[in-house]
């Protein structure tokens, strides 16, 4: 497996990309909220919101295909569904490679994906 700097950039931003679209699609469906049109959300409320999707949602699925065990449905899954199931495989083996981090690199790197949901969304992100 290519580990090159780029090709981990690649993967974590394909990541980012359907995890970003399916909270998205999966807010819409189950809450009627269009993130983008959120004029303020607590990081609390959306933490607490996003943690009660439901397996239906698309962000349901997406848990879904990267969990899914049975042999006859990883052979029916799609190019798109078995190209999820890779990058997460990908990324959670080089997660494991890391080092554990300190809490100091915890909490910026807690406040860089506060930052990109933001931006993803457009949400303003209020301490709460």
């Amino acid at each position: 497996m290519n580990r090159s700097p780029m090709r981990i950039i690649e993967m974590c931003a394909y990541i980012l990309i359907i995890i970003a679209a399916a909270i998205e699609a999966s807010f819409a469906t189950q809450y009627g909220l269009r993130l983008r049109h959120v004029q303020d959300m607590s990081w609390s409320e959306f933490a607490t919101l996003l943690s009660g999707i439901a397996p239906e949602t698309p962000l349901g699925r997406v848990v879904a295909i990267r969990l899914e065990k049975d042999r006859k449905a990883l052979q029916r899954m799609t190019m798109h569904e078995k190209r999820i199931r890779a990058a997460w495989a990908a990324f959670k083996a080089e997660q494991t490679r890391l080092q554990p981090m300190n809490k100091a690199d915890w909490n910026e790197e807690m406040r860089k994906l506060q930052a990109s949901l933001q931006s993803a969304f457009g949400v303003k992100v209020v301490k709460t």
